[in-house]
């Protein structure tokens, strides 16, 4: 497609998008659409196959915002390597607003990235409205989601039981230079073997930290072993700063530091950690920080009318580890069963 178009009501399915070299004929097994802005409406697009970017769906574009509603994005895949990936769709350029639309059983293979969505050099703030992803699967980054560039924001979505072969179960966002924002979202059963086993943030030069409001983390997992791994639920590393509010993170676990979070820094500039009204209870790590293990050097770490309940960890900190030391303030918190 070019300039613009409306697909509504389609089934696109069994497309193929097969090329031995990395370019524009291995993109888009199912729709392929290059410098036009595009919706998508109240369609199926599933059992695609790309080589490279976007199994399902793939938009580039250096202007306008697309749209897709009421879609269903399912067993897409992606074959490739590098830059390649997002097996239900590879969006390149502005953002995209997504509505009401579940991704199923995509997935990338070798070094592709995002088994349901890779998100490449946003420029707007991409969103995601009452969404699913279910059992996406990445063979390297973000089991459901890749996000590199620019800002997202999630409202009342849901991640469940996806898994990548590196860092971010659910979600990776890398060089984002932006924020991202999580408001009433779950984060259920994702799996990482390092680096946070729903959410990994890394090489993030942002503007503030991410938020998670009114979100819920239960039962994710990592299991890498590095001294630098851990977040059974959320790894954020280079400084990149973190706040929770009103979250619940429980029966998370994590085989090195923070079985629920996992703040990991050696930057001198890196941004505050705070975490209110928040409920953290049944997290285990196989190190230190049963629920929360905090490293950043110069900002502040604030926790405050929290609880925290039957956290373990084979080490220091049954609830709490923080690694580095100065600018800790603990408030009005209950801590019982660490």
């Amino acid at each position: 497609v070019a300039n613009w178009a409306i697909l509504d009501g389609f089934t696109v399915t069994k497309g193929a998008a097969t090329n031995a070299v990395n370019n524009e004929f291995g993109y888009g097994g199912g729709i392929y659409c290059d410098n036009g802005i595009i919706a998508i409406r109240n369609c199926i697009v599933t059992n695609n196959l790309a080589s490279y970017r976007g199994g399902g769906i793939y938009i580039e574009s250096v202007a306008g915002k697309h749209l897709i509603t009421n879609c269903f994005i399912a067993s897409n895949s992606v074959v490739g390597a590098g830059t390649s990936g997002g097996g239900g769709m590879h969006i390149v350029g502005p953002a995209i607003d997504i509505y009401n639309t579940t991704f199923v059983t995509n997935t990338t293979l070798g070094t592709a990235r995002g088994g349901a969505c890779y998100l490449d050099h946003n420029t707007d703030t991409g969103k995601f409205f009452n969404c699913a992803f279910y059992y996406n699967v990445s063979a390297h980054y973000g089991g459901a989601i890749n996000h590199f560039d620019g800002n997202l924001e999630f409202r009342d979505t849901v991640f469940g039981w996806n898994r990548s072969g590196n860092y971010g179960g659910a979600v990776h966002v890398d060089d984002a230079g932006q924020t991202g924002t999580y408001y009433t979202c779950t984060f259920a059963s994702n799996s990482s073997p390092e680096r946070g086993g729903a959410v990994a943030i890394e090489n993030v030069l942002a503007t503030g930290p991410t938020l998670f409001s009114n979100c819920m983390f239960t039962a994710n997992s990592e299991s890498g072993t590095a001294a630098t791994d851990g977040g059974g639920a959320v790894w954020a590393g280079q400084g990149m700063g973190l706040t929770f509010i009103g979250c619940v993170l429980s029966n998370n676990a994590a085989a090195q530091d923070g079985g629920a979070i996992r703040q990991y820094s050696t930057a001198a500039t890196d941004q505050p950690f705070t975490l209110q009204n928040s409920t953290l209870h049944g997290n285990t790590a196989g190190n230190v920080g049963g629920a929360l293990s905090i490293g950043t050097v110069n900002a502040t770490k604030l926790v405050t009318n929290c609880v925290f309940r039957n956290n373990v960890a084979t080490g220091n900190g049954g609830a709490i580890y923080d690694g580095i030391g100065p600018n800790a303030l603990i408030l009005d918190s209950d801590f019982s069963g660490n």
